[in-house]
């Protein structure tokens, strides 16, 4: 059997090896995550690799869907269902009618759908938005003018993420997203809406302020 002493000069030899065998299996990878700094104007710092987070706003015409319900796959999962019993079991414990029962269903699935459109908004939504919704909240209505000083101290505060931004786009974002609505020069804000979007971020530990 050959000693340590003898097996000493192929160490390096597989070791460097063995290391030019990672960095080409890493290669593309690390490549992608380069491109996509180049691209989105993001930098790696010593907490990671950063983005700016306002870059993810889409276009309001190309805002990704909340998928439909897939029942035969929902259904097939083995968690569904044991959940699916207990719920059931619960019901029969608390003797609810089965027409009651088909009502809550769908409220329930109601409630998750929305919750989903407002995790979705959260991930792509601007924090002056979200500071102008919170001040339209009380008063139910502000002029366009009011409005667009939000939009006017977030270009002053984060000028890289909206050198290219224009008001129209940020308010029409909250538009399509159903949160407020243009009645001649006021903005009015769809107050269910609204408190119902701040509620779902309450519940999910989401009240962090947001930058952009």
């Amino acid at each position: 059997m050959p000693t340590i002493a003898e097996l000493q000069p192929f160490v390096w030899p597989a070791v460097i090896t063995l290391a030019l065998v990672v960095v080409l299996l890493l290669l593309p990878p690390i490549k992608r995550v380069l491109d996509r700094l180049a691209r989105d104007g993001g930098k790696i710092t010593s907490r990671g690799i950063e983005l700016p987070e306002g870059r993810s706003q889409q276009p309001v015409d190309r805002l990704p869907k909340v998928e439909s319900v897939n029942w035969p796959d929902l259904l097939a999962l083995p968690i569904v269902r044991s959940l699916a019993d207990r719920i059931r079991d619960d019901a029969d414990k608390q003797n609810i009618p089965k027409e009651e029962r088909e009502r809550l269903l769908t409220l329930m699935i109601a409630r998750e759908r929305l919750d989903k459109e407002h995790l979705l908004t959260h991930r792509i939504i601007f924090g002056s938005q979200i500071s102008f919704l919170m001040e339209i909240l009380p008063f139910g209505r502000v002029n366009i003018d009011q409005a667009r000083h939000f939009f006017d101290r977030a270009v002053i505060e984060y000028p890289d993420i909206h050198k290219s931004s224009m008001f129209e786009d940020w308010l029409r974002f909250l538009v399509t997203r159903a949160f407020v609505k243009i009645e001649n020069e006021f903005v009015v804000a769809e107050t269910d809406n609204i408190q119902d979007f701040f509620g779902c971020l309450v519940r999910e530990r989401l009240t962090h302020t947001k930058i952009g």
